[in-house]
């Protein structure tokens, strides 16, 4: 792993050529130079590690100062091998702390999502020879003290001009990464790859690392190696970025940070009418395919566009990294990177911000697409052999992909979220998810709905990065997911897919109409009176609307999802495959979706094809003639038209009351069905025994006119007495 980033130093030479102080030649740290340290007690937590007996200090008024790749040089030390030579007056202050994670690493994973460490304010102390890097709790303005405060720690000597040399070869203190409650991940080795720089006012050193898991259940979980940048930046170290504050009624989705119950827009510096031109410069990598890097020229043209309409500049400018390789994840570049590990396929924008301002002082794009080619080619071949089955709903796709991935959530990246615990220490570092945008087969379905063969397949693989990377570089603006953009269909063009190249949906190769009133919302004068629709990851549960991978008409095409099921699992099929693909897929979240729509603006989204959800579902649970519906898909939809709550992130929620007339036809349907010979028992009973617990109005008074009614048969038939008996058993 540690060969993949040995030509780095290059860039990092240029970063230290800045420097206001005279630096001494840089050669790179190969494996002979430096081997694993041996730590002692090697990921143990910080109880059973000997703590640096530091001088607490307060944190005084940072200095504000140039810093980045928008403003001038600011603050520099030397690189001395290992270490770094720098006046101590700069390690006063607040910082923003952080390590940019390897998203290659078991470490950098969140279930199947790539994740990072959670930005955090931090202090630095120096006492005693040991360079201590403290928590600092911004809203409670006070330092975290103790042991349970020490994120980590390195060795430093005083010189005799007053500098001092910290050495970043071997950490006294190591850190700990909360993987979900008390399970966190803690240090077993540390390697430094490259010498450390303090160049800019940014402090960064970048390892080779492993953890081993702590409490994290019997046998733990995989040891995690992995490349990864520490870093140091002082807070508001930017004084030409302004904050900005959310507007509640905006409808523009942005990622959000903040301290003292004042949240800011995670926003890029150096956008707006009040900079220059292409400050903010995105390095590509040198294994990027060659055909492909002027497409994502042509991504951040296109951005470049629309900010300069909305916001006044072309912020965008693209360069070639000048070496084999660079860290994506270091803070002192942004990169589009493309990643041929082969292990996933997709997309992350990962970006670092800071705490109190909301600026994203680090953004970068990372393509995994080791084989589009060959899908691209077997999809295309699939088309041409079977073209009838690319449908609305893209009914039928290539068995060699399998099933399509479970859905996932992203929470907004600030700690005390979902997974936390409030007994961990506050030195122990938390992690955040990243969006990523999957390639899988809807996608590629989609695509050649929308192109079919007109276009070649190396002109489809130009099209998916452009969808893509547009995607990513708006995560890099702050821009969240609008998985309602396809449904704001009175908001943007009819050539388009959707109202947000945000969406997951082919066919947004640049922005839209909502991303370019978001750039001015976020970046311009902010005034916006268009009424675009959003609903973003947290939203995909509760709104039927806002949904990932939707094509057309939001009702029709999950009713189309529905109908595919159906014919995947025709009436013969065995139950316990359904229950267990059932649970895999959750198709729980499609029929809780199938039922939200009832009643709702969605229905009518086109007015020339009104579509009745209630009816369509009840027309499958009755299923009179020729039934093709395994009585499975019956049973379920029969329990949901009498469900009137369901539960969405660990919360009851309300579906949409049935209209009296759809009362009417549900409960004379039900009649009808449970008095019918022909159909099948097991729905009979299905129906009965949720009677006595549905709140669908008048479900209990159809329960006791159905006692009455078979109480009153003189002569039962053994169905009609087990109907009569399953009646008195429903209480």
């Amino acid at each position: 792993m540690m060969q993949r980033y040995l030509a780095f130093c290059c860039i990092l030479f240029l970063a230290c050529s800045g420097s206001t102080e005279t630096g001494g030649t840089m050669t790179f740290l190969g494996d002979s130079d430096l081997g694993p340290p041996s730590l002692k007690d090697a990921g143990s937590t910080n109880e059973d590690t000997a703590e640096p007996d530091v001088e607490e200090t307060t944190p005084e008024e940072v200095v504000e100062e140039d810093a980045g790749t928008t403003l001038p040089p600011g603050q520099s030390g030397t690189t001395d091998g290992t270490g770094v030579i720098l006046n101590p007056d700069v390690l006063d202050g607040i910082f923003v702390y952080g390590v940019g994670i390897d998203p290659n690493s078991q470490l950098g994973a969140f279930g199947t999502t790539p994740a990072g460490a959670i930005a955090m304010t931090a202090v630095v102390e120096l006492s005693d020879g040991i360079m201590g890097i403290r928590a600092y709790d911004m809203n409670e303005q006070k330092v975290e003290e103790g042991p349970d405060g020490l994120i980590e720690s390195y060795p430093y000597v005083q010189n005799d001009d007053g500098s001092i040399r910290i050495d970043f070869a071997s950490p006294n203190t190591s850190i700990e990464v909360q993987l979900w409650q008390s399970c966190v991940y803690g240090m077993e080795s540390y390697s430094l790859l490259e010498y450390p720089v303090y160049a800019d006012a940014l402090m960064t050193w970048t390892a080779e690392e492993t953890y081993r898991s702590q409490n994290c259940g019997p046998g733990g979980i995989p040891k995690s190696t992995g490349i990864n940048v520490h870093f140091l930046r002082h807070v508001q170290e930017n004084p030409h970025f302004t904050p900005r504050e959310p507007n509640p009624d905006s409808p523009f989705g942005f990622f959000m940070n903040g301290v003292q119950g004042q949240p800011v827009l995670s926003r890029l510096p150096a956008v707006g009418e009040d900079y220059e031109d292409g400050q903010l410069v995105y390095y590509l990598s040198p294994d990027f395919p060659p055909e492909l890097r002027s497409t994502v020229e042509l991504v951040l043209e296109q951005w470049n566009t629309v900010i300069e309409e909305r916001a006044g500049n072309r912020p965008f400018t693209l360069s070639e990294a000048p070496m084999p390789s660079i860290v994506p994840w270091n803070p002192r570049y942004r990169t589009i990177s493309w990643d041929d590990s082969g292990q996933m396929q997709g997309a992350i924008a990962p970006f670092i911000d800071d705490p109190t301002t909301g600026e994203m002082f680090e953004t970068d794009v990372i393509i995994w697409m080791s084989n589009l080619g060959d899908m691209v080619a077997d999809y295309a071949e699939f088309y041409e052999a079977h073209p009838e089955f690319i449908s609305d709903s893209t009914d039928a796709l290539p068995d060699f992909w399998g099933m399509p991935p479970k859905q996932q959530h992203f929470h907004n990246p600030i700690p005390g979220g979902p997974g936390a615990d409030a007994n961990l220490p506050p030195r122990v570092i938390r992690r955040r998810t990243f969006p990523r945008k999957d390639l899988h087969p809807v996608h590629l379905g989609q695509i050649f709905e929308k192109v079919g063969m007109s276009l070649t397949e190396e002109a489809i693989i130009e099209y998916i990065i452009l969808d893509f990377v547009t995607h990513e570089i708006g995560h890099n603006l702050g821009l969240r997911h609008n998985f309602k953009g396809s449904v704001d269909r009175t908001l943007h063009p009819d050539t388009d897919s959707s109202s947000s190249a945000m969406d997951y949906v082919a066919g947004m190769i640049h922005p839209g109409t909502y991303d370019a009133g978001a750039m001015q919302y976020g970046y311009g004068d902010g005034e916006i009176s268009d009424p675009f629709m959003y609903g973003t990851d947290e939203d995909v549960d509760t709104d039927p609307g806002c949904a990932r991978w939707d094509f057309g008409h939001p009702v029709l095409f999950f009713l189309g999802e529905l109908d595919r099921l159906i014919a995947e699992f025709p009436p013969n099929t065995n139950e316990g495959q359904l229950e267990e693909a059932s649970m895999y897929m959750e198709w729980n979240k499609l029929f809780n979706r199938l039922r939200q729509f009832f009643n709702t603006d969605y229905e009518n989204w086109d007015p020339e094809v009104p579509v009745e959800t209630f009816a369509v579902l009840l027309e499958k649970v009755m299923c009179v003639e020729d039934c093709q519906v395994h009585i499975w898909f019956r049973e379920r939809l029969a329990l949901y038209l009498l469900y009137t709550r369901y539960v969405a992130m660990d919360e009851w929620h309300d579906f949409p009351d049935l209209n009296d007339a759809q009362v009417t036809v549900l409960f004379e349907n039900y009649f009808n069905l449970i008095l019918d010979p022909n159909q099948p028992g097991n729905l009979k009973q299905t129906i009965i025994e949720k009677l006595p617990t549905s709140n669908v109005s008048g479900a209990g008074e159809f329960l006791q006119e159905m006692k009455d009614y078979f109480s009153d048969l003189a002569d039962k038939s053994p169905e009609q007495q087990q109907v009569h008996d399953w009646l008195q058993s429903a209480n």
